[in-house]
């Protein structure tokens, strides 16, 4: 029975294991009642009674709820009754409100008598004070006092005659006022004859030029503005306009030339061949092959004429074919081969789309209609701009009662590694990404690709 809200408590635990391997699992109970055999608690005025039961668990452990110490004193009486030892009783202590405590770490004493009365000795002396404790955190600034009162004037300081005399000037006051108004007077127009005018603007210099050489500046300032020798030219001097036609000097430039270029100054391969970093766009035919510009389609994934099958694609899986883009480019049209065709599609769940490399969905298409005739179909997409030196996926998704069969490259065992050596799961040439799709995800995550198992299916992008 739950004890009354209020009474404190703690946890006892403990456990009861075998002395030796195989020794076989201790079962049995364990037996608390308190001594005295009543309790009152005036935290809840309640009287507590009878006796408190554990019953080993599985591994031999058990953890019950008791009374805690309180302002009354007692103890508990333990009984064990625990198979394969003789039954025991012994008395514990009560251990403190809220904590948990082992059994092996209290203190245990023989059985108390069921007539045990606990009486309370006379009050020690007070013990000594405990050791000074750690100074405590200083408390926030407090407020701004009140400004005090205006302190007295100072005393007069010393005149500035006062001061002259302690610097050591000898005469009277008025003697050292006229000392001052002879100096004042030195200051006349005769003693500042001489210097330049203001008013003048420099036109009392005694020799300009000099003034001109000492500053640093050339003639250019007395020279007047004209086409002939000794003058300046103007902005808008027709000089400074001629549009005429270079003289023809490609010649100069050639292999041989005086002023020949090499082909690295102008960003050119030689003729002995070399290396190119950067991403190569051809539009007709490269190295004898046909290019997807050849074609009038911006990439495809391989040539179309090395799709040599079909395969039937499953149901509610995302089938992921990479295109690579040399070029910077805008297409509104996805190319994708049905070679044999499925039936009764399920409304709204076959769908075309272009993925960006980061997983994120541009442009997509249903398809319901497309699925039930073999051809090269071409889907219309929203105009997408595609970037020189990136890649990009075409998403097919089909939900069929017979999908169809798209045509691909090859199937043979281990394509899905061969297809795809060297490349990291976000950057897969034929993957798949997820089942049980019903429509084409608004986003999904590369680096959760598989390989496909079909060099496929065969697709292009187009304006």
């Amino acid at each position: 029975m739950p004890l009354p809200e209020g009474v404190p408590t703690f946890t006892l635990v403990g456990e009861f294991a075998p002395l030796s391997p195989g020794g076989g699992e201790r079962q049995g109970t364990l037996a608390f009642t308190p001594v005295p055999a009543v309790l009152v608690s005036t935290a809840t005025d309640a009287i507590l009674l009878g006796t408190e039961n554990a019953t080993l668990g599985a591994s031999g452990e058990f953890s019950i709820e008791l009374v805690a110490e309180a302002d009354e004193d007692f103890v508990w009486r333990v009984d064990e009754t625990i198979t394969g030892q003789p039954p025991r009783s012994y008395t514990i202590e009560p251990g403190t409100a809220g904590s948990t405590v082992a059994l092996t770490s209290v203190a245990v004493t023989d059985v108390l008598p069921d007539d045990y009365v606990v009486v309370a000795g006379p009050r020690g002396p007070a013990g000594a004070d405990g050791a000074p404790g750690t100074d405590g955190l200083d408390g926030a600034p407090g407020a701004d006092g009140q400004d005090g009162a205006p302190g007295a004037d100072g005393a007069p300081g010393a005149s500035a005659y006062e001061v002259a005399v302690d610097a050591g000037f000898v005469g009277t006051e008025q003697q050292w006022l006229d000392s001052l108004q002879t100096d004042a007077e030195a200051y006349t127009d005769a003693a500042v004859d001489g210097r330049l005018e203001k008013a003048a603007n420099l036109a009392d210099l005694t020799d300009a030029g000099a003034a001109r050489s000492s500053l640093g500046l050339g003639d250019a300032a007395t020279r007047s503005v004209g086409t002939g020798a000794g003058s300046v030219a103007a902005g808008d001097d027709g000089r400074f306009t001629d549009a005429r036609t270079p003289t023809a000097h490609a010649a100069t430039h050639a292999s041989g030339g005086s002023d020949a270029l090499a082909p690295a100054s102008i960003g050119a391969l030689p003729a002995a061949g070399g290396t190119i970093s950067g991403n190569l766009a051809v539009e007709g035919v490269a190295l004898g092959q046909d290019t997807p510009a050849a074609h009038g389609v911006a990439a495809w994934c391989y040539d179309p004429a090395a799709a040599v099958n079909s395969t039937q694609l499953s149901g509610g899986v995302l089938y992921l074919v990479r295109v690579d883009i040399a070029a910077a480019v805008t297409v509104s049209s996805i190319y994708w081969w049905v070679g044999n065709p499925g039936s009764s599609p399920t409304s709204g769940q076959c769908h075309v789309g272009l993925y960006s490399s980061a997983g994120a969905l541009l442009a997509s298409a249903n398809v319901d209609a497309l699925i039930s005739s073999a051809a090269l179909k071409t889907t219309t997409i929203a105009s997408q701009g595609l970037s020189a030196g990136a890649f990009y996926w075409v998403g097919l998704l089909f939900n069929a009662a017979v999908t169809p069969e798209l045509t691909r490259g090859s199937g043979w065992t281990g394509v899905a590694e061969a297809a795809n050596v060297g490349l990291s799961a976000a950057s897969l040439r034929f993957a798949t990404n997820g089942s049980g799709r019903t429509v084409l995800p608004s986003s999904f995550d590369p680096s959760s690709n598989v390989g496909a198992n079909i060099a496929g299916p065969w697709v292009a992008v187009g304006a």
